[in-house]
């Protein structure tokens, strides 16, 4: 409204400050442990992987670190890159479905 947009103010800290205090989902730590593990085993590192990938390599390590979630698309592409199926990626992360409650 005064010649600043919505996205400069966030760059002052607000959204950050908001994500900086949340819990990372223990799903999203166990899947970035796994795809580091199946990743090394491959003999890759971050950055041959997201190249292989085509993601950008900051973007795939802050997966990794499980710092960013990544896409369904995102996923089958790395698992691809690495050479190994989608679903194996997933075999490590605990379920929690079985733990939700149904409306």
């Amino acid at each position: 409204m005064w010649g600043i947009s919505g996205a400069a103010l966030l760059g002052y800290g607000f959204y950050v400050s908001r994500t900086a205090s949340r819990e990372v989902p223990p799903e999203r730590v166990a899947f970035g442990r796994a795809l580091r593990a199946a990743r090394m085993e491959a003999g890759l590192t971050q950055v041959a992987a997201a190249q292989e990938a085509g993601v950008d390599r900051s973007h795939y390590a802050d997966i990794e670190a499980a710092k960013h979630s990544a896409s369904v698309d995102v996923v089958f592409r790395i698992a691809k890159a690495i050479g190994i199926p989608a679903a194996d990626l997933f075999a490590a992360v605990p379920d929690q479905a079985s733990n939700a409650t149904r409306p």
